[in-house]
């Protein structure tokens, strides 16, 4: 099989167990021009990651009951060490956000919070962003 080159067709990867949810930032994502897969739950979440070759971004709301997210978190970065992930979900119960990193950043899960999510992909994908085009 032939290796096909893709011209910017980053791969985001939204995981969140609202069907809802999922759908709303699957659209409001791929308007500009991402190729974009879901998952509903921690199993599918896996599965998604167990399978792919490349992925440039993940939108995770972690809050899954089929999987700890700790070991969720352990398993993404054990297979994608450097992958940008957004965690999308709402505040802690001390209203703090969690920890983040270079690669791990956190955006609140609210009725309005598609513009920030989007802000944080764009901001994100730039960085990550290579001029020359991508094989998969």
């Amino acid at each position: 099989m032939k290796a096909i080159i893709v011209k910017n067709h980053m791969v985001i990867l939204i995981a969140d167990r609202s069907r809802r949810v999922r759908e709303f930032i699957k659209r409001e994502i791929s308007m500009e021009d991402y190729k974009v897969i879901l998952a509903k739950d921690g199993c599918e979440l896996v599965q998604q990651l167990d399978s792919l070759e490349s992925l440039d971004l993940l939108i995770l709301d972690p809050d899954f009951p089929d999987i700890d997210d700790i070991e969720l978190i352990d398993k993404i970065i054990g297979k994608f060490p450097d992958l940008p992930i957004i965690l999308h979900s709402y505040p802690l119960n001390n209203n703090s956000a969690p920890p983040v990193s270079n690669s791990i950043c956190f955006v609140e899960k609210k009725g309005n919070s598609i513009e920030m999510l989007k802000k944080t992909v764009f901001s994100l994908l730039k960085q990550e962003t290579k001029p020359e085009q991508r094989i998969r």
